[in-house]
This record gives structure tokens, C-alpha cells and sequence, in this order.
């Protein structure tokens, strides 16, 4: 049956407002009531249409709004109670006038200009959840708006609304003006309110159960040597074992990401530094940061027993920091506090926010902790940022974001030239680009070189040695001397998982498939839910020839992230191996929508080969030479062509053609399930001979 002409369903932001304390006004003094009523309404009427807001209707001191955009309604419940604070600050008491407001959004149905359904009903709950002069919103709010709005939303939890069959999740809108510093005590009165009665059943069962167990355990007792065995109770994981969610801007003038992203890398690698907590690792957390869930779900996905989360907001020189930390286990704030300071103080707040957590889940600080707390990388403000913006464009991980990474590295090694974190930054990004956007010749030296001034400036920095590492292994092919640089940077990092997870593919890509499982089983021990790692593991079991364990561990992941591009080349790649070229091509359609690079144009033409797509693979080689005009693309990508087609003269003179590019995808070629094949034969000798005969 369909709707007829005046009928119809759309979905819409509702916004509940009301007065508070109107009706014990009336009964006191009804003109003054009867005055702020007209002043109220007023006054909201304008701010509704400044927003694009429709007044539906009216009741009392009540307004029902709709709105097309969830983002113009949470910025107009801002601009009315902005004003009404204004407002307020030069009237009596006797003549303030507040409200409450509720926001909800929901699939609607309109009707002769009214709108009506669950969602209108749940908009009108939730308003009532407001503090005075306060915003409630709803979860399906939060989602729509993200973090495009200049002030936090404070989850609340889970409330039960009347006539409300689930539970909805509520947030509260953090007001400039407000006090802070009591978010727990927020958060707990909430939960008290909407728990209370069954809190109260609650204990009465557990009286009578206990009084009951009691009659049961004495009986017993009487009966059984040695009394009651008791089993040991679950524990939730302990609250030392932490993770940092990705902390939001909420800058007015844009532009910040790299400061809060900057600010989640601090605060995860101060925490760290502390013995006894375990912090998950930054890789593992960003993910939250394009894919938000609750609090409850990260817990069980990570393991962890708290979670810490922030706001930052810069303006000129001054920054604002709100952090809060968070039981896992019951959702509720065990600590918040916010830091006030200039820019060139953050790094002393982030060591300032350290102690606080650690005490506040008490650890005991050692001296140790204490002193690595204190250092700090730099005395140049401008120098920081810089570093800041440099990861930032590092982990972009595109060509523009290498050029931007290297010019702020560089920049803010000029401010300081001792600031080691700035010379393992730029080591790092030349060591990404090599055989990426340049050629390994040409960026690698540069590399070796700014790890040595890293290590130079500070010798205890993992990361430099790390950084050290692979050039070491990648370039110039020296396993011994890697080695030495892998083991370094684990001793001075011993719970980095990542530090120990590289160390690991440097060891399968050696040949020490054993010692390589060893540390990787290590790495995930420290970390064991990082979908990094999990994929390392993954070509781990490829390398030993495991083809369907390795798919079954990519799979696992894709259902934790299905644009895992790692996970879906380990699915194709394993596929290959298995000689399952359709679905490995199908598979391999989801890599190259999520990363359209030459290395996948190149598997692509030699599964294509192998699949008897000759003409295909042969188009493909030929695009892969177009881009070759325009871009550096490295010779073993062809190399890799040919060996699809069988052409082994050709595969094996663009290997020699790598080898004069110094080329990183040279190393553990002789483990590599693609040209094992080849392995003691007349072209394979050859080749190592010209490998031998190209060594410095």
C-alpha cells in the first residue's frame, strides 16, 4: 500500500527543547513566567533558522525541531545555550532562563507538516537526561557529526529510557563555559540514575543468594573435610594493560591533525616507558581513529583493562589538553583532568599526564620511569611541531606525503641539529620511499646516514637503530651487520612490539625461519591484537608453505578489517601458490581498489600469465612501462612479469638490471615462493655471481 501525497518517510535529526523549572515558575509568579516564555521562544526561533531548523510544534515551553543535517542541529543546540549563558551572566537569578535539549536521529514519518514515530518519542526522552543548560545527544547523533563539531561529546554509557525497549547510548555536550574536571562524577551520576532501581533488586537477590549460600556452606561444612573448594573467579584483564585511543581535534581553525596524532604518539610512548603498564601499540590503535566503536568493544578487541582518550585544541600558541581515562570493564571514568599550557610546555604536560595515569591505576613509579619521563628531545617548540608534522605525512605513506615528511624532518633539523627523533624521522621516510617513488641508489645512503647522526645524538633511540637496521639489510645486504642493529634496538625498546616484529621479518627474510617465529611469537605476546603483526604472522606460515593456514589468517583479519590491503595480498599470494589463479585475480581486484601501485600491476600481469590471460598480462606489462615514463618503477617489478610468462632470459635480466638499482626487493629472493623454483639452476648461478660481482 502506498503513502499518500501528504505522507511520507525521511530520515531527520529531532530536537526535544524545554524550560527548565517553567511550570513551578508559573505557580510563583505567572507574568514573569509568561515574560521569559515569550523572550524564550523568541529567541530559539531565530537561532532555529539560522540553522535550517523546522519549528513542528509547540507545546508549553516545549519545542519540537527538525532538521536535515545532524551537524547545523548540534551546532545550533551550541549557538542557543552559548547565548542563553550570555544572557544569564547579566540577569538575576530570578530571570535566567535555561533548557534542556535532546537530540535524536531517526527515520521519521511526515505527515501534514507533523512528523511522527519512535524517533520523535526518543528525542523527547533524551531531553529530559540533560542537565540544565546542558545537550543530550544520541549514539546515532555522534556517528553523524564525528568530529566536526568545536566542542567534545562526552559519552555518558547506556541509559534505559521509558517506553524505550534497548538501551540507547547517550553523550553529553562538553560546554565551554561548564565546569570541568568532573567527568567521572558526571558519568557515575548518570549510570546511578538510570541503575538504581535495579541496583537495588539487584542486592536484595544477592542478600537472599548469599544468605542461602551461607546456609548451604555451614551444611556442608559439617559434612566435608577441609570445608568448601572454591573455583577461582574470572578476571577481566588488569588495568595496567592500557590503550591510547587516537586523540580528536577539536581546533577552531583546522589543520591540526598532525598535533593530535602527534600528542597520541607521545602520550603512548611516555606511558610505555613506565615498567609496569603494558600500552598497546599506536599502530594498533589508530585504527580506531577512522573506524570509532564503543569503549566496551576496543576493550575486548585489544585486551586491555583501560582505556585512555583525549581532545586537544590549539590556538596560536596555546594548547588545551582534555584526557580521560577509562575502566574498561564498566565503562566509567576513573580520571580526567585537562592541561592548559603554551606549545613549548607539551612535552612536560604529556610527562605530567603519565604520572597521573600510572598513579591513578597504581603503579609504582620507579627512578627509572621518573628519569625517562623527564627527557626531552628537544628545547625547540618550533622544532616539535615540525617533527609532529613530519610523522604525520610519513604515515600517508604517498609520494606528496614523502616530499612534505622529508622537508619538515629537514627543517626542523636545521632548528636543531641534535634533535635525534628528527634524524630517525627522516631515516625512516627515505627508507619507505626506496623503491617506491625513488630509486633504493639514491635514497638509501641518505638514509644510512641520518640513522648514524639519529644513533650519534642519542644512542639509546630504538627507532634509530631500528632505521640502521634495515638499511643495513636492505641496501647494503650486510646480514651480519643488521643483525647487530635488530638486537640493539629490541634491548633498548624490549616491550616495543613493532621494534620486535621487524626484527622478526628480518630474520625470515635471512633464512632463520625459527628464530624469526621465536620473536614474532614475542611481538605478539606484547601485542596480541595487532592486525599488523597478525599479517606478518600470516606470510610467516606462506613462507613455510602453509597455504591455507595463511589464508585462513588473512580471512581472520578481513573480518576485523575488510580494507586490509596486507591481509588481502597474503590471501592472493597464497592463493597463487596454490595454483587458484581465478580467485586469486578476484582477490587481488579488492588490493588494487584500495592501492593502485606498480607492484600489484606486476602480480597481476604474472597471475594473469599463469592463467593462460597472455594477451591481458602482456597489456599490463606494457602500462607498467608507460607509468615507468613517468614515475620510478623498479626493474624487478618486471622481473616479475616475465617470470609469469615464462620468459626466464628476460626475468632474469631485469633481476641483474635490480641489482644495478640496489633494489630492496632483492633480499630473501632466494626463499621466496616465486623463484624458488629457480634455485641451482644455470640462471640462478649466474645471477648470484653478478650478485657477488656488484657487492662494494
Amino acid at each position: 500500500m502506498s503513502l499518500s501525497s501528504t505522507e511520507q518517510r525521511r530520515l531527520v535529526t529531532i530536537m526535544f527543547t524545554d524550560m527548565v523549572g517553567y511550570t513551578a515558575l508559573s505557580q510563583r509568579d505567572e507574568s514573569l513566567a509568561i515574560e521569559l516564555l515569550d523572550e524564550h521562544r523568541q529567541l530559539l526561533r531565530s537561532v532555529f533558522q539560522a540553522f535550517n531548523g523546522r519549528e513542528v510544534e509547540t507545546v508549553g515551553d516545549a519545542f519540537l525541531i527538525e532538521f536535515r543535517s545532524a551537524l547545523d542541529a548540534v551546532r545550533c543546540s551550541l549557538e542557543i545555550q552559548g547565548l542563553l549563558h550570555t544572557r544569564n551572566l547579566k540577569v538575576p537569578a530570578a530571570r535566567r532562563i535555561e533548557v534542556r535539549i535532546g537530540l535524536h536521529v531517526g527515520d521519521v514519518m511526515c505527515r501534514d507538516g507533523k512528523v511522527l514515530g519512535d524517533a520523535v518519542n526518543l528525542a523527547s526522552r533524551v531531553h529530559s537526561l540533560a542537565e540544565p543548560g546542558g545537550v543530550c545527544l544520541t549514539q546515532q547523533v555522534r556517528d553523524q557529526v564525528g568530529d566536526r563539531v568545536d566542542v567534545p561529546l562526552i559519552r555518558l554509557g547506556h541509559g534505559e529510557l521509558k517506553n524505550v525497549e534497548v538501551p540507547v547510548c547517550l553523550y553529553r555536550m562538553m560546554l565551554p563555559w561548564k565546569k570541568r574536571g568532573h567527568l567521572f562524577i558526571d558519568r557515575w551520576s548518570f549510570q546511578f540514575r538510570q541503575r538504581w532501581v535495579r541496583a537495588i533488586a539487584t542486592v536484595w537477590a544477592a542478600i537472599l543468594v548469599l544468605a542461602a549460600l551461607l546456609l548451604w556452606q555451614s551444611r556442608m561444612a559439617l559434612h566435608t573435610p577441609g570445608g568448601l573448594q572454591r573455583a577461582a573467579p574470572f578476571s577481566p584483564p588488569e588495568m595496567t594493560r592500557l590503550l591510547v585511543l587516537p586523540v580528536v581535534d577539536y581546533s577552531t581553525d583546522g589543520g591540526r591533525d598532525y598535533f593530535a596524532d602527534g600528542i597520541t604518539e607521545l602520550l603512548t610512548s611516555g606511558l610505555a616507558k613506565i615498567a609496569q603498564l603494558q600500552v598497546v601499540s599506536r599502530t594498533s590503535a589508530m585504527q580506531y581513529k577512522k573506524q570509532p566503536k564503543d569503549i566496551r568493544v576496543i576493550a575486548t578487541e585489544q585486551g586491555v583493562g583501560s582505556i585512555l582518550e583525549g581532545s586537544v585544541r590549539v590556538t596560536t600558541n596555546q594548547v588545551r589538553i582534555t584526557t580521560r581515562l577509562i575502566n574498561a570493564a564498566t565503562g566509567l571514568y576513573v580520571w580526567a583532568h585537562d592541561y592548559n599550557c603554551e606549545i613549548q610546555d607539551v612535552l612536560s604536560a604529556q610527562r605530567e599526564i603519565a604520572i597521573a595515569v600510572a598513579r591513578t591505576l597504581g603503579v609504582q613509579l620507579l627512578a627509572k620511569d621518573l628519569a625517562e619521563l623527564a627527557k626531552l628531545p628537544t628545547d625547540r617548540p618550533e622544532a616539535f611541531q615540525l617533527y609532529l608534522q613530519g610523522r604525520f605525512h610519513w604515515a600517508k605513506g604517498t609520494k606528496a606525503g614523502f616530499e612534505q615528511a622529508v622537508d619538515c624532518f629537514l627543517r626542523a633539523i636545521q632548528l636543531d641539529p641534535q634533535y635525534a627523533l628528527a634524524h630517525a624521522g627522516l631515516a625512516d621516510t627515505y627508507v619507505s620511499a626506496a623503491d617506491w617513488y625513488l630509486p633504493a641508489r639514491e635514497v638509501m645512503p641518505k638514509a644510512y646516514a641520518t640513522a648514524a647522526e639519529a644513533i650519534r645524538y642519542d644512542s639509546t633511540l630504538a627507532e634509530a637503530h631500528l632505521s640502521l637496521g634495515k638499511v643495513l639489510w636492505l641496501y647494503k645486504w650486510d646480514p651480519e651487520a643488521a643483525k647487530i642493529e635488530y638486537e640493539q634496538a629490541c634491548a633498548l625498546g624490549p616491550r616495543d612490539a613493532m621494534v620486535r616484529n621487524e626484527y622478526a621479518n628480518f630474520l625470515l627474510s635471512a633464512g632463520h625461519a625459527d628464530a624469526a617465529r621465536e620473536q614474532r611469537r614475542q611481538a605478539q605476546a606484547l601485542d596480541p591484537h595487532s592486525l599488523v603483526i597478525k599479517t606478518s604472522a600470516g606470510f610467516d606460515l606462506y613462507e613455510a608453505g602453509r597455504y591455507d593456514a595463511a589464508i585462513a589468517q588473512a580471512r581472520e583479519i578481513l573480518r576485523i578489517d575488510p580494507n586490509h590491503i596486507g591481509a588481502h595480498n597474503l590471501v592472493v599470494q597464497a592463493q597463487a601458490q596454490k595454483q587458484l589463479y581465478p580467485a586469486a585475480l578476484e582477490e587481488l581486484e579488492k588490493s588494487r581498489a584500495l592501492d593502485d601501485g606498480p607492484d600489484l600491476m606486476a602480480l597481476q600481469a604474472c597471475l594473469c600469465a599463469r592463467n593462460g590471460q597472455t594477451n591481458q598480462a602482456r597489456q599490463l606489462l606494457t602500462q607498467i612501462e608507460d607509468l615507468a615514463t613517468n614515475r620510478f618503477v623498479s626493474a624487478y617489478l618486471k622481473a616479475v612479469v616475465h617470470n609469469g610468462l615464462g620468459e626466464t632470459n628476460q626475468a632474469f635480466a631485469f633481476l641483474r638490471q635490480a641489482v644495478d638499482e640496489r633494489s630492496t626487493f632483492l633480499v630473501g629472493l632466494s626463499n621466496s615462493p616465486l623463484w624458488k623454483p629457480y634455485v641451482e639452476t644455470a640462471h640462478w648461478n649466474e645471477f648470484l655471481s653478478y650478485l657477488k660481482a656488484s657487492q662494494p
